[in-house]
């Protein structure tokens, strides 16, 4: 499909009449090839726009390439967008939760990671309605966002990774044998 519809410009043309409007959400889960078809649909053959492609993602999902996402085609998509609108209200979310990460970010910086080399930053949320999410034995969680700090750890990411989900496995088993949920 991508070689007809790159290779053939009246076909693009006809695709996109025929579908002048293309609804693409999770597009972060989009590869090269998928939006190199797009493109050529939703792009005239002197360079601009025709037609209407919205692309509905999350920059910070696209690091997962296990999903066919690939950060780079993300990214070169962004550049070429006229119009941008950012949902920056949390409704799924404890807000407590939602304001455990923004403080995150203010304390430590709005990078992704302190080697990251692409403009991807957290950006502060709103949270919606104040309603208990998660429940800890039928009450509201009120630390819904924990850090557990490792004084002595690992220059090796496998080990760093055994040390946190060993951390993790032994918080779920206290909190089990509390009788806590």
């Amino acid at each position: 499909a991508h070689e007809a519809v790159t290779g053939n410009v009246s076909l693009a043309k006809q695709l996109c009449e025929a579908w002048p409007v293309a609804l693409i959400d999770e597009f972060q889960d989009t590869d090269a090839l998928q939006y190199g078809t797009l493109d050529a649909i939703y792009r005239n053959d002197k360079g601009g726009l025709r037609g209407r492609l919205v692309m509905i993602g999350d920059p910070k999902q696209a690091i997962y390439s296990f999903r066919g996402g690939d950060i780079d085609t993300y990214r070169r998509a962004a550049a070429t967008v006229t119009d941008r609108l950012v949902l920056d209200t949390n409704y799924r979310s404890d807000p407590r939760l939602v304001q455990g990460f923004n403080k995150l970010y203010d304390l430590s910086g709005q990078g992704l990671s302190s080697c990251d080399p692409h403009d991807i930053r957290y950006s502060e949320v709103r949270w919606g309605e104040a309603e208990d999410r998660y429940l800890a034995g039928g009450k509201p969680c009120l630390q819904p966002l924990m850090l557990h700090y490792l004084s002595d750890c690992p220059d090796a990411a496998p080990a760093r990774k055994k040390l946190a989900l060993e951390a993790c496995a032994n918080q779920i088993a206290q909190m089990l044998a509390s009788g806590s949920n």
